[in-house]
């Protein structure tokens, strides 16, 4: 098992530098507060790195799946001795896969189309 975890902070400490410090998101100009970002980048960049890992995984033959953030974090940031500071994402279980797992019922959903999704010119 892989926790995920994203540091807010290490963003405003990155935008404080030079070449992003016109930018206006860098913590001494926010005094440590994120709300002026447009986009909490450091939960998308945890997706992305999330996302990685589960496609290495699947490419090296192994099961895996990614288990989000609902209850007891306090008690994982306990066991592990996780500093302040630090947002829990979720987990990503990497192994073995133990047979083939039942269709889950969200496949009897309908999709949305196509032209439901893009929007071409305008919405």
């Amino acid at each position: 098992m892989l926790c995920v975890f994203v540091r807010p902070l290490a963003y405003l400490e990155r935008y404080d530098e030079a070449d992003k410090h016109g930018s206006g998101l860098g913590a001494s100009e926010s005094n440590d507060d994120t709300s002026s970002w447009p986009v909490p980048f450091w939960f998308f960049d945890a997706g992305g790195v999330v996302l990685s890992m589960l496609l290495c995984a699947v490419d090296a033959g192994l099961g895996t799946c990614f288990l989000g953030n609902f209850r007891g974090e306090n008690e994982l940031r306990a066991r592990f001795g996780v500093p302040e500071g630090l947002s829990y994402v979720g987990a990503v279980l990497i192994g073995e896969a133990g047979g083939s797992d039942p269709p889950s019922p969200s496949l009897t959903r309908t999709r949305l189309q196509l032209d439901d999704l893009v929007h071409r010119g305008n919405w």
